[in-house]
C-alpha cells in the first residue's frame, strides 16, 4: 500500500508538471506516477471495485489505503 506522505507528495509533483505542460490531469498519467493502472485511479477515484463499493476492510493487495481516496478524489474534482 502507498503511504500517505509518499502518495501526497507523488500526487503534488505530477499536479506540477501538469500545470507546467498546461495539461488536465489524467487517470493514465497519475497511474504512471503512482506505478498502479489507471484503471485502479479511476476505481479509487469512484470508490467502486468491479461495482461494488470499497469496504474500511482493505483487501492486501489494495494500493491506496481509504483516509488516501480524499487526496485522487480531490485531485480530478478540480477540473
Amino acid at each position: 500500500m502507498i503511504d500517505t506522505t509518499t502518495l501526497i507528495n507523488k500526487v503534488n509533483g505530477y499536479t506540477e508538471r501538469c500545470k507546467q505542460r498546461n495539461r488536465k490531469p489524467s487517470y493514465k498519467g497519475l497511474g504512471y506516477v503512482l506505478g498502479i493502472s489507471p484503471m485502479t485511479v479511476s476505481n479509487v477515484v469512484n470508490g467502486t471495485f468491479n461495482g461494488h463499493r470499497y469496504t474500511s476492510k482493505p483487501h492486501i493487495t489494495r494500493c491506496i489505503d481509504n483516509k488516501d481516496f480524499e487526496i485522487l478524489i480531490a485531485l480530478f474534482d478540480k477540473q
